[in-house]
């Protein structure tokens, strides 16, 4: 019994070696075979997936001719088997297939109109938005050309500032003795801005009134020689320093001598001339039209006795 024993133990230890590369041979190749079966998987379910995401990314409409092929064909094979088939299966599954085609026509139709139906929205909002965009872009282009007006416009009253200010130190300079002091302000003014008559009042040093320095194209002489803030339209600019503008002047009221002989101006503008808050002098200037000097003249005033 022993020897048996020690038979059995003696084999059994010079098998287990053979028994353990066998038990990892086929760990090993079971281990394989799943290895084989996940790449398998895997490789199923990326073509699944790449057919799945094609068919998904195609609109109703391609699904639906798709089909149709498809089931056209199947109609087709189906035609050339007839002859394996009793009349009566034959006719039943004809029925069956055309039913089913008329009613896949019916869905194609209908898909075809939702998409002309959504092509005709889109067009529509494309449209809208196109408009919208155009009115954008003119009002953009309106704006634009507003401000290269004004900037024009800026750019023509600056250079007639200038033009005014360097004509009045040339005239100052030229100014003969006996001439009235602030004739030379007049002169210049008619050499740069459309006026057709004008008459200036300028302040003595010491005194609070302003007296007669000069006229410009008067047919009548100035009956005024001396004005103070009680007097008409020189005495409210003389209180307000602020530039006044008369439309409409009457007949009676500003006559002015041109090469046709007399005539009557149509604008009256009263134009103070002030530096540190104080009224050195008063203007009045008739012209036929708008006076462009007046969107300048608080800017300019306070230089034309420098």
């Amino acid at each position: 019994m022993i020897e048996i024993k020690n038979i059995y133990t003696k084999v059994l230890t010079e098998l287990q070696p053979s028994f353990d590369d066998m038990l990892t041979k086929v760990k090993g190749g079971r281990d394989a075979v799943r290895r084989s079966s996940s790449q398998i998987g895997l490789f199923f379910k990326k073509i699944y997936n790449s057919v799945a995401g094609f068919i998904n990314s195609m609109s109703k409409l391609k699904k639906a001719f798709i089909v149709m092929g498809i089931y056209i064909t199947i109609f087709y094979l189906w035609q050339l088997k007839t002859y394996d088939y009793s009349q009566t299966v034959f006719v039943l599954v004809n029925l069956i297939l055309v039913t089913v085609a008329a009613l896949f026509v019916c869905y194609i139709l209908k898909q075809a109109k939702k998409s002309i139906r959504k092509v005709n929205e889109d067009m529509q909002e494309l449209l809208a938005l196109k408009k919208k965009r155009d009115h954008e872009i003119s009002a953009m282009k309106s704006e634009l050309m507003s401000l290269r007006m004004e900037r024009k416009k800026q750019i023509s009253f600056g250079k007639k500032s200038q033009a005014l200010i360097d004509a009045v130190q040339v005239y100052r300079k030229e100014q003969k003795p006996g001439v009235p002091k602030g004739q030379f302000i007049l002169k210049s003014l008619a050499q740069c801005y459309e006026i057709c008559g004008a008459v200036i009042y300028l302040k003595e040093e010491g005194e609070d009134v302003l007296r007669f320095a000069g006229e410009y194209a008067l047919a009548d002489k100035v009956t005024s020689e001396v004005v103070d803030s009680s007097d008409g339209l020189v005495g409210q600019v003389m209180k307000t320093k602020k530039v006044m503008e008369v439309n409409d002047v009457p007949a009676e009221c500003f006559t002015v001598v041109t090469g046709l002989g007399h005539t009557s101006a149509i604008h009256l503008y009263v134009l103070p001339i002030v530096k540190d808050d104080e009224v050195y002098g008063v203007i009045e200037a008739t012209s036929f039209n708008k006076l462009a000097v007046v969107d300048v003249w608080e800017d300019i005033q306070g230089l034309l006795l420098t």
